[in-house]
C-alpha cells in the first residue's frame, strides 16, 4: 500500500480499537440495489453516484461540514442514480450520521465509503442506513472474498475498488460483481482518466463497472462513456455552485 494509505489504514485501526462500533439492533429495511439502479437507468442519461465529501488528503476542506449542509446537498442531488457518504472522520471530515441524514430525505442507493478494514464495520454499515459499502482490494489482499461474504450476509453489496489489473483479478476471483476503478494515484495523488479506458476491458460485461475520481465535465464522461457503466463524482459537485444543475450536466452529457 502507498504511504498515504498505510497511514490512514493505521489510524482508522486505532479508532476500532478504541472505539468498536456497537450495532445496537437489527435493521429489517429492505436494501436498495445499486446495480439495479445503475442497470435501471434509462438511456441517454448517464448513471452518476453523488458522494457527499467534506474534505479529502487531496484537496484539503472543500466545504464546511454540519447537519444543515448535508441535507441542502443531498436533497439538491437526490436525482442522482446513488450517493456516496465519506464517513472517515480524520482524513475526509466524515460523518457516520451522514448517512442517516441522507437517508431521511434520499429514497436510492446510498453507499458507505470507508476504509473498511473490520468485518464489524460492515454490519455496523447496514445498522446505519446505507445499502453498499467500498472494500478496497489493496487493503484487504486475501480477506477481500470473506469481506465480500459477509457484505452479503447484511444484505449489502460491496463496490469493490481496483487500480491495476492483477487487483481486477483479485477480485473477480473473490466473487466481485460491482467492480469500481480509481482514478487516482494515491502515491502520487494525481489523476488519470486513462486508467479507466485501460483497465475496463479487463472488467467481464456482466459486472458493473463504476469510473472514481477526477470526473469534472461532460467531456470527461463522454470520453469513458464507453468503457464502464456508471461514474462516481464528489468533489465536481461538492465545489459546484449549483450541484443539481452540475448533475444534470453530467448525467445528460
Amino acid at each position: 500500500m502507498p504511504n498515504k494509505l498505510e497511514e490512514i489504514i493505521k489510524t482508522v485501526k486505532k479508532d476500532i480499537e478504541n472505539n468498536k462500533p456497537s450495532i445496537k439492533m437489527d435493521v429489517d429495511r429492505e436494501p436498495v440495489s445499486l446495480i439495479k439502479a445503475i442497470e435501471n437507468t434509462s438511456k441517454p442519461r448517464t448513471p452518476i453516484i453523488g458522494e457527499l465529501k467534506y474534505s479529502s488528503p487531496s484537496k484539503g476542506e472543500i466545504q464546511t461540514a454540519s447537519t444543515a449542509n448535508t441535507r441542502k446537498y443531498i436533497s439538491m442531488i437526490d436525482k442522482a442514480t446513488g450517493i456516496s457518504i465519506l464517513t472517515e472522520q480524520n482524513y475526509f471530515n466524515g460523518n457516520k450520521k451522514n448517512i442517516k441524514i441522507a437517508r431521511e430525505v434520499y429514497s436510492g442507493p446510498i453507499l458507505r465509503k470507508d476504509f473498511i478494514i473490520d468485518p464489524v464495520q460492515i454490519k455496523e454499515t447496514k445498522y446505519l442506513g446505507a445499502d453498499a459499502v467500498l472494500l478496497i482490494t489493496s487493503v484487504l489482499g486475501d480477506k477481500l472474498e470473506k469481506y465480500i461474504e459477509v457484505c452479503h450476509e447484511n444484505n449489502l453489496e460491496a463496490l469493490v475498488e481496483v487500480r491495476s489489473e492483477s487487483e481486477i483479478e483479485k477480485a473477480l476471483e473473490a466473487g466481485s460483481r460491482l467492480i469500481g476503478i480509481n482514478n487516482r494515484n494515491l502515491e502520487t495523488l494525481e489523476i488519470d482518466l486513462d486508467r479507466t479506458i485501460k483497465l475496463a476491458g479487463k472488467i467481464p460485461k456482466d459486472k458493473t463497472t463504476v469510473s472514481e475520481s477526477g470526473i469534472k465535465t461532460k467531456n470527461d464522461i463522454k470520453k469513458l462513456g464507453s468503457h464502464c457503466d456508471a461514474f462516481l463524482v464528489g468533489t465536481t459537485l461538492m465545489q459546484s455552485k449549483n450541484p443539481r444543475e452540475k448533475l444534470e450536466e453530467l448525467a445528460c452529457a
